[in-house]
């Protein structure tokens, strides 16, 4: 099963975005998805900007594709997940539409390597080799 990463606003935001995430995280779950919900990484609100990114982008290093939420533009956290899976080539999805590319490694031409995979476009993971 393809694991997705959810990432987005929280800090300014009420509840800290927590209905958005869970609502993420069920329509990812219903789409087939085993999903990572960094609201549910960590019970509390008071550690460190730092501690909590760390303990995030070790958790999306972990996942096939990031989904990202309404507003992540502006959520340095998110920017920072975000850049941090172009980087690792990892898939970028919005959030909304499961299985909507905002960009994808191999079709945009973002894999570090220094030969381009081939992408099956039946079957979007399949083999690269």
């Amino acid at each position: 099963m393809l694991r997705v990463y959810i990432s987005g606003p929280m800090t300014g935001v009420k509840d800290f975005n927590h209905p958005a995430f869970h609502a993420a995280e069920a329509r990812w779950r219903l789409g087939g998805w085993d999903v990572v919900n960094p609201v549910e990484l960590d019970d509390t609100t008071h550690k460190s900007r730092y501690t909590y990114m760390r303990q995030d982008i070790k958790a999306l290093m972990d996942c096939d594709a990031i989904a990202m939420l309404p507003g992540w533009q502006k959520s340095e956290g998110a920017q920072a997940e975000y850049d941090a899976a172009i980087a690792c080539g990892i898939a970028v999805f919005d959030s909304e539409h499961v299985g909507q590319y905002v960009t994808h490694p191999f079709v945009d031409g973002y894999n570090a390597c220094c030969t381009k995979p081939k992408y099956n476009h039946e079957d979007h993971w399949g083999d690269y080799s």
